[in-house]
């Protein structure tokens, strides 16, 4: 049954997704696994290449949003049906990592995928998880743009 959040969980829900965001991050630079993932480095570039404004209003909201409704509101929701969250969670997830179709995201969304589903599981509305996502986006952007993570990174 959807209930709508209280201030207290919403700032819980945004703390968490920044964090996770920024974690994963910094970890998966600091391994260096996008030596590994031509692919990766070629969606940096088109990522990255059109100006911050569209890169905010199309990486860090329309894609959350179309991503949200498709993997928990359809590919999650299909799943868990037939399947125990766990394991809704796990292969939902590993759908959507393997949607964005190159090693490095397909960690970074694998990961981030169970803890959206965890949201969407855990307050029956995809609102959550819609917001969460375009958290997580806009943090990285932002980070990325104002070189962020380079500095956080010198500073370890």
């Amino acid at each position: 049954m959807q209930r709508k959040l209280t201030l207290k969980e919403w700032i819980k829900v945004v703390v968490i997704s920044m964090v996770s965001a920024v974690g994963l991050n910094l970890f998966l630079t600091v391994v260096d696994l996008q030596k590994f993932s031509p692919a990766y480095q070629e969606a940096v570039k088109t990522l990255y290449a059109p100006p911050f404004i569209q890169q905010i209003l199309l990486v860090g909201i329309l894609c959350p949003v179309f991503e949200e409704f498709l993997f928990r509101g359809l590919v999650f929701r299909l799943i868990r049906k037939k399947l125990s969250f766990f394991w809704a969670g796990i292969l939902s997830a590993m759908i959507f990592g393997l949607y964005h179709g190159n090693l490095v995201q397909f960690v970074y969304a694998w990961i981030l995928g169970l803890l959206l589903a965890h949201f969407y599981e855990k307050y029956q509305t995809l609102l959550v998880p819609i917001v969460s996502h375009i958290v997580m986006n806009i943090i990285v952007l932002v980070l990325t743009e104002i070189n962020g993570f380079i500095w956080m990174l010198q500073k370890c």
